[in-house]
């Protein structure tokens, strides 16, 4: 039996049109001032999607169904584009202060007397408006007539890189006066049609590998060396996929990291670029995840704040960690547009 649901999501940039995979799910812009603050940073978008659940499910177990929807379809939207599309997990609560939806400056005299004087209280992560706080069953999808379909971005070695999304980046980009938008690329139907044609076995294998991306993606703001450690170790469970003709040796600590680290580089030659100039940029990100996981090595900014402007390290961290990320989504789209699988297991 089929039964649809309409839920609260987020994101960091802005979506102006709709997207809709099938009668699988669509996702579209909230237009209400309510939900709308200058400081904000997570953008709420509603997401419409169906399950496939007995007739007779008792309340307990659709719950689960729909959580766990929810979660794969963030997940690989995540995964095949370049936005970041996440949902609060329910451990987000903490102290602090509400925010204004204008700025500070802009206050009258009187609502910053207000706002000066507020104390802090114990705040819960949700987004509520006057008729919406929490999930709920609809007949279908809706028509989303008031928005156009979301026009597709011609797929290219390039589109992870000019969209790829960031707080560092969108400073820079509104520097410029532009804006970063959601616009999914051009292979992302395709993307969605090969995941759910997938053996289980390896649907299993893909799924583990974009759940564990996502939850650096997650934590990669806050904690760099743990983000970049996700998505190496995410990246590097796709070399299940694989066939291997690797000679067979007693095995030992050193011969099996050799080992992982070629197929690490198999993977990346034939699903990201075989280019022979990349093979040191492949063996330094590997080596860089084993050493975050062996010899307790974290990115410089994970130790605090540097003052020292001769330091270049955190800008490389910084850019090692957006471009494991970039190379994880399009490892991912290469290998679900990949027709032939000649290779794989």
């Amino acid at each position: 039996m089929k039964r649809y649901f309409k839920t609260i999501v987020l994101s960091l940039s802005p979506l102006r049109n709709y997207y809709r995979y099938r009668d699988y799910f669509q996702i579209y812009p909230i237009e209400s001032d309510a939900l709308y603050s200058e400081y904000a940073e997570h953008i709420p978008l509603y997401l419409e999607y169906s399950v496939d659940v007995p007739e007779n499910i008792s309340n307990i177990d659709l719950s689960v169904e729909t959580l766990n929807k929810e979660k794969e379809i963030l997940s690989l939207l995540t995964i095949f584009t370049s936005f970041h599309i996440f949902c609060y997990t329910g451990y987000e609560d903490r102290w602090g202060l509400m925010m204004p939806a204008i700025s500070y400056d802009k206050l009258s005299e009187e609502q910053k007397k207000i706002w000066n004087n507020l104390l802090s209280s114990w705040t819960q992560a949700a987004v509520k408006t006057k008729y919406f706080i929490r999930e709920i069953e609809i007949k279908h999808l809706s028509d989303c007539l008031e928005f156009q379909q979301m026009p597709l971005m011609a797929m290219s070695e390039g589109y992870f890189l000019r969209v790829r999304e960031d707080k560092v980046i969108k400073k820079i980009v509104a520097v410029n006066g532009q804006e970063i938008v959601m616009q999914f690329p051009s292979t992302i139907n395709q993307c969605f049609d090969a995941y759910y044609q997938l053996s289980t076995k390896h649907k299993q294998i893909l799924t583990s590998s974009i759940y564990l991306a996502c939850e650096g993606i997650d934590v990669q703001q806050k904690y760099k060396a743990l983000g970049f450690l996700a998505i190496a170790s995410a990246l590097e469970g796709l070399t299940k996929l694989l066939q291997t003709s690797l000679p067979k040796q007693k095995q030992n600590g050193k011969i099996e990291y050799e080992k992982k680290k070629i197929l690490f580089k198999q993977l990346m030659s034939q699903y990201y670029s075989d280019n022979d100039n990349l093979q040191n940029v492949y063996e330094n990100l590997y080596n860089i995840r084993c050493g975050i996981t062996h010899e307790n090595e974290l990115f410089l900014l994970d130790y605090g704040v540097t003052l020292d402007e001769d330091n270049l390290q955190p800008s490389e961290d910084w850019l090692n960690l957006m471009n494991l990320t970039m190379m994880f989504r399009t490892v991912v789209t290469n290998i679900l547009t990949d027709t032939e699988r000649k290779n794989w297991i």
